[in-house]
C-alpha cells in the first residue's frame, strides 16, 4: 500500500474504527493521538507492508509546516514530520478485529516555532502505544487503551492515556447484524487523562458516557454526557458538565 500527495496524518497513525469524532466519541483527548506532534494536513507519502494476516508495518512522511487550507509546498526550511507505526491483531476472536499499534515518531518542528494542529511548533519526539480486544465472540463488546508521551513539549500534551469501551447492539436486537455494526445502536463509555505541554496548564481528565441509535433510514443520534475534571486552562473550575446531541446522515 502507498500514498502520496495530501495527506492527513492523523487519518493514518494510531487510528482505530471504533474511536470517531462523528459517530462515537466527542472529547479531543478521547478521540485525538495529540500527545503525538502531528502536522496539519498538507504534502506527504504513507507506505504499508502486510507481513501476514495479522501484522502490518507502515511508515509516513508530511510537512511539517503543512497547512490544510492550501494544497501544499515543498517546505523550504525541510521541516518534516516522521513516523513508524507497528500493528498486529493480538488476541482476535473474530474477522473483523482491531489492531493493536505502536508508534514511533518525529516532528522538526515548524519554520515559525508556532503551534499548528497537535504540533507545539517544537521540535521532538515520542511514543504512542494503542491496545485494541474484542471481549465478546460476536466482536459486540470492545476495549480499547491508549497511552502517548512526548518529549520537548513538542506535541499539545505530554502525555496522554485513556481507556475506552463501546457495546454494539446492547439490547440484542435481529434487525442488526454483527457484520454491520456501524448500523447497530451503541453505548460507550471512556475515561481520558492528559498532561498539557502549554506554560500553566495543570493535568485534565474526562469521562464521557454516549449512547448513539438510528433515528431515520440513513441518519442516526448521539447523546452525550461530558464530565470534565480540572480543566487544563481554567484553574478557578474543578469541574464542567456537557451535555450533546449530534446528528449523522449518511448517503
Amino acid at each position: 500500500m502507498y500514498r502520496a500527495g495530501h495527506i492527513t496524518p492523523d487519518q493514518f497513525l494510531n487510528t482505530s474504527a471504533h474511536i470517531n469524532p462523528n459517530a462515537t466519541y466527542l472529547p479531543i483527548a478521547g478521540t485525538g493521538g495529540f500527545s503525538m506532534a502531528l502536522p496539519d494536513s498538507g504534502l506527504g507519502a504513507a507506505a504499508g507492508v502486510f507481513v501476514n494476516d495479522r501484522v502490518n508495518l507502515a511508515v509516513l512522511v508530511s510537512d511539517a509546516d503543512a497547512n490544510r487550507f492550501d494544497f501544499g509546498h515543498i517546505d523550504p526550511a525541510g521541516n518534516v514530520f516522521s513516523a513508524g507505526e507497528l500493528q498486529v491483531k493480538v488476541f482476535p476472536l473474530t474477522e473483523n478485529a482491531g489492531y493493536s499499534k505502536i508508534t514511533l515518531w518525529h516532528n522538526d518542528g515548524t519554520e515559525d516555532g508556532k503551534a499548528i494542529n497537535g504540533s507545539s511548533g517544537k521540535e521532538g519526539w515520542g511514543v504512542f502505544f494503542k491496545h485494541e480486544q474484542e471481549l465478546t465472540c460476536d466482536g459486540r463488546a470492545i476495549a480499547i487503551g491508549r497511552w502517548g508521551k512526548a518529549f520537548n513539549e513538542s506535541a499539545l500534551y505530554d502525555q496522554l492515556a485513556g481507556a475506552s469501551f463501546v457495546l454494539y447492539d446492547p439490547f440484542g436486537s435481529d434487525e442488526y447484524a454483527p457484520k454491520e455494526l456501524i448500523h447497530a445502536d451503541v453505548v460507550g463509555a471512556a475515561y481520558n487523562w492528559v498532561q498539557p505541554s502549554a506554560t500553566g496548564a495543570r493535568d485534565e481528565s474526562n469521562v464521557e458516557l454516549f449512547y448513539r441509535f438510528p433515528l431515520f433510514p440513513l441518519t442516526d443520534m448521539t447523546l452525550s454526557y461530558q464530565e470534565i475534571i480540572h480543566p487544563a486552562l481554567d484553574p478557578s473550575n474543578d469541574s464542567a458538565s456537557v451535555f450533546s446531541i449530534r446528528f449523522r446522515s449518511t448517503f
